[in-house]
């Protein structure tokens, strides 16, 4: 090859990759613009939760009684039934006490005081919800920062437990840094967004505004396009095996409880009901022996309250084997009204002594 024809092949790739890195700058700047309200609905409802902790939406300061937890919580307890004008829901679908405790903690230092704080989680979920959903939506959506991430990647490793055991803390916060620009990079959802919004929204109750009217949470009804996960599913297996604690979510409840006492706040610790299907004698001492686990946890803190009452419902009131309908949430949240209120109250008695 001659130098001429050399000069002349440079020239071409050196415009070929400006020409990518522009047309990659120009998605993700679409993304950003055209997308951002359209995407799948757990990146609407992280969007929200990011904007309500921040004071852009709603009244965090006004808020008396707020959950926390995973999807049982999101989709199990509706805001309205506990408290129509004070309460609201930061629970995180596919996440743990841990995404529950920095969620809590920027509510704290964005000037949020409640007087009680709401806790359900599905304790034994964690490992899946790490291996499916912690890098694929929960990071991406910046249910976390990447700075969070980097503290949860440091403080796993000073006990020497997974994920921070064999990954350093920095690189965490680079990963999580570089998953939250990808997710712009993605020619699908913008396609979506723009052409198909009724794929992205996936369900007319599932939106950012619907989520904002629901204050936070997200109760379903199970309709033609919702894939209901069978009641003897992955996310079941737990129940058929002993319980075993797991380290990582028992360090990230006591930092909740240590946190919402400083803070003053009370914790309602209850339990979502599980399918009726899937009582078994196995299941059932797996129940009492997480019940009296948690009770242990919270004996240290005098304002950790734990009201978990192992409840077998008929299948008709879930979605699914994990998560109740919208009609049994509603149910669910009747039933616990009272002792949220009386929560609530706790605090009030304690300000006036």
């Amino acid at each position: 090859m001659s130098k001429s024809e050399l000069r002349t092949f440079s020239k071409f790739v050196v415009k070929l990759a400006a020409l990518v890195v522009a047309a990659h700058t120009l998605l993700i700047a679409a993304n950003w613009i055209a997308a951002d309200r359209l995407m799948p609905y757990l990146y609407q409802l992280a969007r929200l939760h990011r904007e309500f902790i921040e004071n852009r939406v709603g009244n965090l300061k006004g808020v008396n009684f707020l959950i926390i937890g995973d999807s049982t919580a999101s989709r199990g307890i509706i805001p309205e039934n506990l408290s129509p004008f004070d309460s609201f829901s930061i629970a995180v679908p596919g996440g743990s006490a841990v995404e529950a405790y920095y969620s809590l903690k920027r509510a704290y230092e964005n000037g949020a005081k409640p007087r009680c704080i709401v806790l359900m989680t599905s304790y034994a979920a964690y490992e899946r919800h790490q291996r499916e959903s912690f890098w694929q939506a929960t990071v991406p959506n910046r249910s976390l920062k990447a700075e969070e991430v980097e503290d949860f990647y440091r403080e796993t490793r000073k006990i020497g437990i997974e994920p921070g055991k064999s990954t350093l803390p920095a690189w965490g916060y680079v990963k999580a840094l570089v998953a939250q620009i990808l997710i712009y990079a993605d020619w699908s959802k913008l396609n979506e967004a723009v052409f198909k919004p009724y794929v992205s929204q996936q369900h007319p109750r599932r939106s950012y505004r619907s989520f904002r009217y629901s204050k936070g949470a997200t109760p379903s009804a199970l309709s033609a396009i919702w894939i209901p996960e069978p009641f003897d599913g992955a996310y079941q297996q737990f129940l058929k095996y002993e319980f075993k604690p797991l380290p990582v979510i028992d360090l990230y409840l006591k930092k909740i409880f240590e946190m919402a006492t400083d803070h003053h706040s009370h914790v309602l610790i209850v339990m979502m009901p599980i399918g009726h299907p899937l009582r078994t004698p196995i299941a059932e001492a797996w129940v009492e022996n997480y019940r009296k686990h948690m009770k242990e946890l919270g004996n240290s803190y005098p304002m950790v309250r734990n009201e978990m009452q192992p409840e077998w419902w008929p299948k008709h009131e879930f979605l699914d084997g994990t998560h109740l309908d919208d009609v049994g949430a509603a149910k669910f949240s009747d039933k616990i009204q009272p002792l949220v209120r009386s929560c609530g109250q706790q605090q009030l008695d304690r300000e006036s002594r």
